[in-house]
């Protein structure tokens, strides 16, 4: 039965503001993903999507490949097929909200 999740990077929060790098979460059961990015930032900024195909449940996740880099706020599809998904933003972007949808 296909299902629904929300995974957020960063939720906007002033308790996340230091942080830069997201967690990693698993997509790898996902058919379709959707991340959107919202900041109220004026400048250009940079948030760099990485993805691994690393086991991460028995063993740390030591190989990460940059997928993309999106530079303007908006919702991006992302090609299935991953098993591991962070993103990295600047520190100018501190309270930006970065989420992805999916759906398996």
């Amino acid at each position: 039965m296909p299902y629904s999740v929300r995974f957020d990077f960063f939720d906007g929060s002033s308790v996340q503001s230091t942080t830069t790098i997201s967690a990693d979460y698993c997509v790898a059961d996902l058919r379709q993903l959707s991340l959107s990015i919202l900041t109220d930032a004026t400048a250009a900024a940079s948030f760099v999507v990485q993805a691994s195909l690393d086991d991460g449940f028995t063993s740390a996740i030591a190989n990460r490949s940059t997928i993309t880099t999106i530079t303007l706020a908006g919702t991006y599809t992302i090609d299935p097929g991953l098993r591991w998904l962070r993103v990295q933003r600047p520190s100018s972007e501190s309270l930006s909200i970065v989420q992805l949808v999916g759906r398996s």
